[in-house]
């Protein structure tokens, strides 16, 4: 149930949601201008498995100009962001870890150690999704655009 400022309310169900309250003077500094000393990712690609086969394809995205890695992925459907670039890099002992600068969406996991960012977009979750990552000490930004699992053809 949801109120107004008018203390009208109304069922909305059980649904997935982002309120984004714009008019509030946020103090915290941005994400942005903290890791300025924190080198932006321009080079180096990720591998990308989506869907729930039991052999995924792996795909590689490289950064755009901006920096950005933009992934497409169908809303109920499954992402992997493989970040370590071999299968030497992911069995070895390395001491690199990857830490999330952002806040992780719902249904998502952070492994670490391996390296990975396993996402499920729920219902709901339609549309673009910014994240940031730190890697072997770069910066790695990321859209995410989860396609409506049954959208209409016009």
């Amino acid at each position: 149930t949801v109120y107004d400022s008018a203390g009208n309310s109304a069922g909305i169900g059980s649904r997935y949601f982002i309120i984004d309250n714009n008019t509030v003077n946020r103090s915290t500094p941005s994400v942005n201008a903290d890791l300025k000393h924190v080198p932006l990712n321009y080079f180096n690609p990720v591998k990308v498995q989506r869907g729930f086969s039991l052999n995924p394809k792996n795909e590689t995205f490289y950064p755009d100009t901006n920096g950005y890695i933009s992934v497409n992925v169908k809303e109920l459907d499954r992402c992997e962001i493989h970040f370590k670039r071999s299968q030497k890099d992911a069995s070895s002992t390395s001491t690199a870890s990857i830490s999330n600068i952002t806040p992780l969406p719902v249904g998502s996991t952070l492994d670490r150690e391996k390296g990975i960012f396993y996402w499920s977009p729920g219902p709901g979750f339609v549309g673009k999704y910014t994240y940031q990552f730190i890697y072997e000490g770069y910066r790695y930004k990321f859209n995410i655009n989860v396609i409506p699992k049954f959208a209409t053809k016009k």
